[in-house]
């Protein structure tokens, strides 16, 4: 079948993924409809090699210099107002929109639970896929839906978000739907700014002193538009700008482990804190070790991973063209015509020393593409 859609080759995908990775892919296709989804699905050139589906390149690492397959980049946009009532505003966003405009928006129109996320790079495309996670508020919770194309069936569907599989950091998009199912719409469902009953979020990281800070004693009411600018900054501070530095921000997820593991670090290290987890069942673990399989599954206790890489010695660490960022141990960095193997290389290494001083296993939130 010939595609309407021009399909080019040879085509350098630095400019795509934020960790500024020269690799040359053999094909590159932009898809702007779910059509063009299905149309593609039905060409030689999509049958008959592996596939990429790239949306901002903010959570992926290419590890190769080259990508012998298809990238296939979503730049579906729209909006659209599904349902409004005096206290929500149900919204479906088109996945190549990107994340932080619309974060920005709703929280200058007074709409709640988005405004922890603020500042994070990508697109609504994969906002889903990661169940994207920072200061204590998960997509998950927002999100009521995601439409997209069935590839196998060539069929567009629609999953309500409890068959998302949400976990920490993960969802069905990364497992058993993964190449399988197109994302091309979210619709997300947002609180409107009641003075009286808005419940901010505000225990995790330094959103309290910031606010104190932003106050300067004054008595300010938290607002949603208060909190996004506040994260907005501590995420300036801690971050390395994007423009000049290549990174995928938080590169490994937060290790949980059981009480007895905890206790055993503490003992160890004093300082090492921890995350609150839900009160539920741990699996049995005569090791006292790492649990789940990164999940935060049946975890009690979810450690810090930054903390542990910064007592580890790690922050600053060079490796040749990238390394750790100097102001936070969790950013790995391509400070200079870094490659996706010496990231690869610095990760490994991370993750071992990471696991002889403590016994903990860390592993990588961003995803590497072969």
């Amino acid at each position: 079948m010939v595609c309407a859609m021009k399909i080019l080759e040879h085509i350098d995908l630095q400019p795509c993924n934020t960790f500024k990775i020269s690799c040359v892919a053999r094909y590159f296709v932009v898809v702007e409809s779910a059509e063009d989804v299905i149309e593609l699905s039905k060409t030689d050139i999509y049958k008959d090699n592996k596939k990429l589906f790239l949306g901002g390149g903010s959570n992926i690492l290419l590890t190769q210099e080259t990508y012998d397959g298809l990238v296939i980049k979503n730049e579906i946009r729209w909006k659209k107002v599904i349902e409004e009532t005096t206290a929500s505003i149900t919204v479906k966003i088109w996945a190549g929109e990107n994340r932080d405009t619309i974060v920005q928006r709703a929280v200058s129109q007074w709409y709640t639970g988005v405004e922890n996320l603020v500042s994070i790079p990508g697109t609504v495309w994969a906002a889903p896929m990661q169940n994207i996670w920072a200061y204590g508020v998960e997509i998950k919770d927002l999100v009521h839906n995601v439409m997209g194309i069935d590839l196998p069936s060539q069929t567009e569907i629609i999953l309500a978000s409890y068959e998302c599989e949400f976990g920490y950091r993960e969802s069905i998009f990364k497992h058993s739907l993964k190449d399988k199912f197109f994302i091309t719409h979210v619709t997300f469902v947002f609180g409107k700014y009641d003075p009286k009953t808005y419940f901010p979020i505000i225990s995790y990281g330094a959103i309290q002193d910031k606010l104190a800070e932003i106050a300067d004693g004054d008595d300010l009411a938290v607002t949603p538009e208060l909190i996004a600018s506040a994260v907005a900054q501590i995420r300036e501070s801690k971050l390395p700008n994007r423009k000049d530095i290549g990174t995928a921000g938080s590169f490994f997820k937060n290790p949980c482990v059981t009480k007895e593991k905890y206790k055993q670090l503490q003992s160890i290290e004093p300082s090492i804190t921890w995350y609150p987890e839900p009160a539920i069942p741990s699996p049995s673990d005569d090791e006292g070790g790492t649990v789940g399989r990164g999940l935060g599954w049946g975890c009690l206790i979810k450690l810090n991973a930054w903390q542990l890489i910064d007592l580890a010695g790690l922050k600053g660490l060079q490796h040749g063209n990238v390394g750790t960022y100097h102001k936070h141990a969790l950013i790995l960095i391509n400070q200079s015509n870094g490659t996706g193997a010496e990231i690869v290389q610095l990760a490994s290494r991370i993750q071992k020393i990471v696991s002889e001083t403590f016994g903990v296993e860390i592993v990588p939130e961003v995803n590497y593409i072969d």
